[in-house]
């Protein structure tokens, strides 16, 4: 449905507009439709893929087709693998510093020097094609109960098939906690202070690894850790919430504050700005 809709849009756009070129990036329905439109009109397209240490896109049923409807737009849509983007500088919320008071205000309920954990499951497939929110709900609320004195964080994206399970559960432990969406100097400190991120976010996974905190990727399909993750990348499906082994995985790297980042191979940001001139001068 969010295809179809993107498909008009991005083609109302094109046409107004006279679009001649398309620079765009992204994994999901937006990504897809412009690659089609610029296939449609002939219009050259450039796609910058983002970066995936966590080997989560190719597991993601949806966003993986979407991927292969890209590729095979080429030639007219090239294909290249965006680099790790920089820091954002000081007044964007890349300067560092401590931000633990504007975490408690900002998170009710979170208690300054407990460890914590994040859930940022946000993909919305997950709340209307399976039961998985339900699942993950349960599942988060025994990891809570278990270690009482670990914050568990969930991440609100203001969807309700997604906070609707956690909100109904009965006698959901105090540590369980939903955190607001938050500004992106506020979220940095909060990923900074985490000890685990489950995650279905591709671009939440690279921030968390870069500053070398395990990651449980969830996603629809198995899959084994991306080479040299060395530990910090375990990949689970929904049956897996449920398991034991899962819920050791996470008490185990909970203990170990994690300061090794895996790295991932690429150009520095600041060169992406250049290539694309040149891209644009060339075509």
């Amino acid at each position: 449905i969010r295809l179809i809709e993107v498909l008009r849009r991005v083609e109302v756009f094109m046409h107004r507009r006279k679009v001649t070129h398309a620079v765009f990036s992204g994994f999901g329905p937006t990504a897809a439709a412009s690659a089609i439109c610029c296939h449609a009109r002939g219009c050259r397209g450039l796609w910058l893929r983002p970066p995936d240490p966590a080997g989560l896109v190719p597991r993601l049923r949806l966003e993986a087709g979407l991927e292969r409807i890209i590729g095979a737009t080429a030639p007219v849509v090239q294909t290249w693998q965006a680099p790790e983007m920089p820091p954002l500088g000081k007044g964007h919320g890349g300067g560092g510093g401590d931000l633990g008071a504007d975490l408690t205000r900002e998170v009710p309920g979170l208690r300054g020097e407990a460890p914590s954990v994040l859930i940022a499951v946000l993909r919305r497939e997950w709340g209307t094609l399976s039961k998985t929110t339900s699942v993950l709900a349960r599942a988060a609320a025994r990891w809570a109960a278990r270690a009482p004195d670990v914050d568990w964080l969930v991440s609100s994206n203001l969807n309700m098939r997604m906070e609707g399970p956690l909100r109904a559960l009965k006698n959901r432990p105090a540590n369980l906690l939903i955190a607001p969406p938050l500004p992106y100097a506020v979220f940095q400190s909060l990923l900074a202070r985490t000890r685990v991120a489950l995650t279905d976010s591709a671009l939440i996974a690279d921030e968390a690894l870069r500053i070398g905190k395990p990651v449980a990727a969830l996603a629809d399909e198995p899959g084994e850790p991306p080479e040299g993750a060395g530990g910090l990348v375990q990949p689970l499906t929904p049956d897996d919430l449920d398991s034991e082994a899962t819920a050791a995985w996470i008490s185990e790297r909970i203990g170990e504050p994690g300061d090794a980042p895996m790295t991932t191979a690429g150009p520095a940001g600041g060169s992406m700005t250049h290539a694309i001139e040149t891209w644009l001068q060339e075509t």
